[in-house]
């Protein structure tokens, strides 16, 4: 049986992102690799760094290095990608860093439910001042 080969999608420095048949997902850095359900399981911190990309370019990256796939499953494709999961495993990392990276992801993408409980906890609890002002200024607006 022959399985299909990822198709490269984008570099981010030193990570490259792939996408496989049934919307899998995979993250390369060097010889390691991260797939979507790793992520969904929140058993790598291995995406996190692609956070630090402007959630704009990220996507405009992903919309180009889809664009020869066609329009269609190009739309399905970026739709499938874990962009919840991968904003929860920054929240979830307990860093600083991470969440902040997060909430700013959060401000473009939007809110979906399961995000409210989080937020409303780190609008209450968070060790850090900025940080509590922006999930409760997300909480409260959807916006920052």
């Amino acid at each position: 049986m022959n399985v299909p080969s990822p198709d490269f999608v984008a570099s981010f420095g030193e990570r490259d992102l792939y996408v496989a048949e049934g919307h899998n997902w995979t993250l390369k850095i060097g010889a390691q690799l991260f797939d979507t359900s790793a992520l969904k399981s929140q058993t790598t911190l291995g995406w996190l760094p692609l956070l630090e990309q402007d959630y704009a370019d990220f996507r405009t990256s992903l919309v180009a290095g889809l664009s020869h796939m066609g329009p269609e499953k190009s739309a399905q494709l970026l739709a499938a990608f874990p962009v919840q999961e991968l904003i929860l495993l920054g929240l979830a990392s307990g860093s600083g860093y991470w969440i902040g990276l997060a909430l700013q992801w959060i401000g473009k993408v939007g809110i979906w439910p399961e995000l409210l409980p989080i937020l409303r906890s780190l609008s209450l609890d968070s060790s850090s001042q900025q940080i509590r002002h922006r999930a409760k200024r997300l909480y409260y607006t959807g916006k920052l």
